[in-house]
C-alpha cells in the first residue's frame, strides 16, 4: 500500500527583500535614536556653561571665566542643541536645518571655552555627519519629496544658514569687539532663517499644484 503525501499546505516563501529592508529600518532607528540622545546630551551638557555665566550654580568643570553675556550664548546653544535632538527623535523632516544651526552656535561657545570644552566638538562632528546625512538622503528619497527637496536646493539652503551664520558672528565682532554680541546675533540670525523652511516648502508645493493645474 503507497502512502499519498500530506498536503501541508503552501510552504513559506522567503522574502529576502523585505527582511533585508526591515533590519534596514531597524539599524536607522536605532542609529536616529542613539544620534538624537547623544545631541539632547550634548545641549543639557551647555547648560554648564549657562549655569556658570549666569551665575545659576558654581561650575567647577568650567576653569575660564564666563560673564553674564557669554553665559546667555551658551543658553542659546543649548536650547538650539536640544532642539535639534528632539526634533531628530521625533522625526521632523526639517531637523537638519536646525542641526546646522545647532553645529554652529555650539561650535563658537566650544572655543571661547577650548581649554575645557574642547571634547564637546566630537559630538558636534557626530551631529555635523547626521545633518549632512539626513539631507543627502532626502534628496534621493521619490518623485513625491523630489520638486520640494532637490538636492541643489537643499544644499543651497543649508550653505545659507551657515554662512548666513558665520558672516553675522564675523561682522557684528568687528562692529562690536565682542565674540558674545556675535555669537548672540548669529544663532538669532540662523535660527530664524531656518524656521522659514517648512513655509518655503509649502509654498513650493502650491506654486507647482497650481502650474499643474491642480487646485
Amino acid at each position: 500500500m503507497i502512502e499519498k503525501p500530506i498536503d501541508r499546505g503552501p510552504r513559506p516563501t522567503a522574502h529576502p527583500e523585505r527582511d533585508r529592508a526591515i533590519n534596514g529600518c531597524a539599524v536607522r532607528m536605532t542609529v536616529r535614536w542613539v544620534v538624537g540622545l547623544v545631541v539632547v546630551l550634548h545641549g543639557c551638557i551647555h547648560l554648564l556653561g549657562a549655569a556658570k555665566g549666569l551665575g545659576w550654580a558654581k561650575v567647577t568643570q568650567l576653569a575660564e571665566p564666563i560673564g553674564a553675556g557669554l553665559g546667555a550664548v551658551w543658553l542659546a546653544a543649548a536650547a538650539v542643541t536640544i532642539a535639534a535632538g528632539v526634533l531628530l527623535l521625533a522625526r521632523v523632516r526639517w531637523w537638519w536645518l536646525v542641526g546646522a544651526v545647532a553645529v554652529v552656535v555650539s561650535q563658537v561657545v566650544i572655543v571661547t571655552s577650548w581649554a575645557d570644552a574642547k571634547a564637546g566638538t566630537i559630538a558636534n562632528v557626530v551631529l555635523l555627519g547626521a545633518v549632512v546625512y539626513e539631507w543627502a538622503s532626502q534628496s534621493s528619497r521619490g518623485a513625491r519629496y523630489s520638486r520640494a527637496r532637490s538636492p541643489v536646493r537643499i544644499v543651497v539652503f543649508a550653505v545659507l544658514i551657515v554662512v548666513e551664520t558665520a558672516t553675522v558672528i564675523v561682522a557684528i565682532r568687528i562692529a562690536t569687539g565682542s565674540w558674545v554680541d556675535g555669537a548672540t546675533a548669529g544663532a538669532i540670525s540662523g535660527g530664524l532663517t531656518a524656521a522659514t523652511y517648512p513655509a518655503l516648502v509649502r509654498r513650493r508645493k502650491r506654486k507647482s499644484r497650481s502650474t499643474n493645474g491642480i487646485g
